[in-house]
Formats: C-alpha cells, sequence, structure tokens
C-alpha cells in the first residue's frame, strides 16, 4: 500500500544510519517495535547527529505525547488530523503536552536515552495507525542511497538481507 502525504522536513541535520525496514544486518532482534511481528524490523529511520543537535517539527501540529521508557529513551509524539510523528531518544524535550507546533519550530534535542549506544535520533511516521516510510516524506531535504528512494511503506517489502552490516556508511543525509 502506497499512501500519499504532504513532504515534511527532516526534523535533524545528519546522516541516516539506519533505513525504515527489517532484516537488518547490523539491527538486533526486537519484538516490540510495532513491525507486525517481524523479526529484525526497524519501524522507522535513525539519524545520527551529535548530542543536542536541535529536533525540530517536521510538519504543523500537535504535541500528542511527552514521556520516556527504557527502550524509546525520552521520546513525543506530534500529531495533525491522522498523520502522527515519533521522535525518540531525545537529550531534551521543551515542549508540553498539548503544545501546538510549526514546522520548523524546536521541539527538543538528539540524545541517547533509551535502548541506544549513542546519540540518534529515531523518527517514525504514521497515517492513519498505518506505518509509512519515511524516506518517503522528507521531500527535497535529503539525499538518499538507492536502496532507501524505492523502499515502500510496507515494512515486509523492505528487506535489506542482501545489503552487508557497514557496506553503506549512510543510507544518507538529512539537511533542513
Amino acid at each position: 500500500m502506497t499512501v500519499t502525504i504532504t513532504a515534511t522536513t527532516c526534523p535533524a541535520i545528519g546522516p541516516i544510519s539506519t533505513p525504515y525496514g527489517f532484516n537488518i544486518a547490523d539491527y538486533p532482534d526486537v519484538a516490540n517495535e510495532g513491525c507486525g511481528g517481524l523479526s529484525r524490523c526497524h519501524n522507522g529511520i535513525d539519524i545520527a547527529a551529535n548530542a543536542g543537535t536541535l529536533v525540530k517539527s517536521p510538519f504543523d501540529g500537535t504535541i500528542s505525547t511527552v514521556s520516556s521508557d527504557s527502550f524509546k529513551g525520552n521520546y513525543l509524539v506530534i500529531t495533525s488530523g491522522d498523520l502522527a510523528a515519533t521522535f525518540e531518544h531525545l537529550g531534551s524535550i521543551v515542549k508540553t503536552q498539548d503544545s501546538q507546533v510549526t514546522k520548523g519550530e524546536v521541539i527538543g534535542s538528539v540524545g541517547s536515552s533509551g535502548a541506544v549506544t549513542g546519540p540518534v535520533l529515531h523518527y517514525k511516521i504514521t497515517k492513519g495507525g498505518v506505518l509509512i516510510n519515511p524516506f518517503r516524506t522528507l521531500g527535497n531535504s535529503t539525499t538518499l542511497h538507492s536502496s532507501a528512494l524505492t523502499a515502500s511503506d510496507d515494512i515486509s517489502q523492505n528487506n535489506y538481507s542482501n545489503i552487508p552490516a557497514g557496506s553503506i556508511a549512510s543510507w544518507g543525509d538529512c539537511n533542513q
């Protein structure tokens, strides 16, 4: 299934270190990541950035959730209609729940909270509760590896098992 949504901007500046999909060679099995029971799946993209790098809202919306847990670390969710963006592993959060935000407004900073080995922003998009490949939403704010450009919204179709771990230094770059 392909869903059309308005282009957003990258929420942080940095290289995309892990793509959206499954069978990612250097990603551990995570059963609780919301991937329909697929093992070794990644339900968003990771942007590897320095701790403290500003994280900005990719679209106008409302902060519907501000929370923390041992896996996601500090995280928040921005919604706009049936579109939702989740930002995980934040170092700081500068907005409160129910705050209105505009595209490009600072919402927090990159950190290493939760289950990560270093500073990273995990960025996940859903529309109507269905996962959307974030690569497809980033408009002209990225340069992407060819494998990322053809990735589907259907996570089970994004099989990167044929790409050895570490063979792609970056899946692309997020610019703002």
